[in-house]
């Protein structure tokens, strides 16, 4: 049986959201970041691409294929996403309170057998985080103006990333999704191959970065595209764009201009 969270630890569950709004990582965690070697595989919680709030929403809109209008209507949403989540942050203490005397009602209610209660109880307490309330009204104004297939694929991406909000490229959820396809017995033989030879090279990743786990993976990809008939090929494509991440967004130019400055100079143009 699941057990309430004790009101000592309520604080932290309502700030987590809130914590990954803020934007950047502080310089301590940068630097703990910065320590991987280059090639190594990212652990999921230090991956920069796990999504939360706006991001997570703009990564389910981005992949709809909303009309002019649509998008007009998604802009707006996401306005009032950012405006609402502002307002639960000024509300946080006020609802740590409420959130501790809800977890006191849900624990009697779990200690007289009322689990339906006490269930209604934890979804109250999770409504209360910042930002969870405000995804649920984005999602309340979008449904209505998608069609049914957007309707679909947007349920989809959410659930997957309420689950697990990193959508860092991975072997396993690639080879599954070819496996669902109904390989025949020589194209699951040589999926086969093509992991094992992706586990090997993972694991010999070079840490210098001239090879990174994101190049493994995606090279994993395409050589498990190859091996599909046209019919496999067209849904594979579909269900990989839901699975790949954004790109990473263009660095401002001074940033660009530190890179450069601290790159060696080459041998023939030193002075």
């Amino acid at each position: 049986m699941r057990r309430f969270i004790v009101a000592g630890s309520l604080a932290a569950f309502l700030a987590a959201p809130v914590l990954a709004q803020m934007g950047p990582p502080a310089p301590s965690q940068r630097r703990a970041q910065q320590q991987r070697p280059q090639g190594q595989r990212p652990a999921r919680e230090q991956s920069a691409n796990r999504l939360h709030g706006t991001k997570k929403l703009m990564y389910i809109t981005r992949r709809l294929d909303l009309n002019e209008e649509q998008q007009r209507h998604v802009d707006e949403l996401l306005a009032a996403f950012g405006e609402q989540l502002q307002a639960s942050r000024a509300d946080a203490r006020r609802n740590l309170e409420l959130a501790r005397s809800l977890a006191q009602e849900g624990r009697e209610a779990e200690q007289a057998g009322d689990l339906a209660k006490a269930e209604e109880i934890r979804k109250q307490i999770q409504r209360l985080r910042p930002g969870i309330a405000a995804e649920d009204d984005f999602f309340t104004g979008l449904m209505p103006m998608l069609n049914a297939e957007q309707k679909q694929i947007a349920q989809k991406l959410r659930d997957r990333l309420d689950k697990d909000p990193d959508v860092t490229l991975r072997p396993g959820p690639v080879a599954r999704l070819a496996i669902d396809l109904r390989l025949k017995d020589e194209q699951y033989a040589k999926l086969q191959e093509l992991q094992q030879q992706a586990r090997q090279d993972i694991r010999m990743l070079p840490p210098d970065g001239s090879t990174t786990y994101e190049n493994v993976v995606n090279e994993f990809a395409k050589h498990v595209r190859e091996l599909l008939g046209p019919a496999q090929v067209k849904i594979f494509d579909k269900e990989m764009r839901l699975m790949q991440p954004d790109p990473p967004e263009p660095k401002p130019e001074k940033d660009q201009k530190a890179e450069q400055a601290d790159e060696p100079t080459p041998p023939d143009q030193e002075p």
